[in-house]
């Protein structure tokens, strides 16, 4: 039987910072995401600049939704 090593206790009450970059992921990957996605289909339909934006405030809406439902989680689990 191997032993396990006690639990760190400097670890205890610290927040876990992984945990806040995936959240921060989260809210900018679908804004970039919608943003270019809607830039390329600008460029193939030449419709200005409609796409992008259309992109963009979607992303934004996504990404804010998703940060609103892990906030929630991560306040649900403390």
């Amino acid at each position: 039987m191997s032993k396990q090593p006690p639990p760190d206790e400097s670890s205890a009450g610290k927040p876990n910072l992984w945990r806040y970059a995936a959240i921060g992921a989260e809210l900018f990957s679908p804004i970039i995401g919608g943003s270019v996605a809607g830039y390329y289909i600008d460029a193939h339909f030449h419709t200005g600049s409609t796409w992008t934006l259309v992109g963009l405030l979607g992303g934004v809406f996504l990404g804010f939704y998703r940060l609103i439902a892990e906030a929630r989680a991560f306040r649900k689990n403390l």
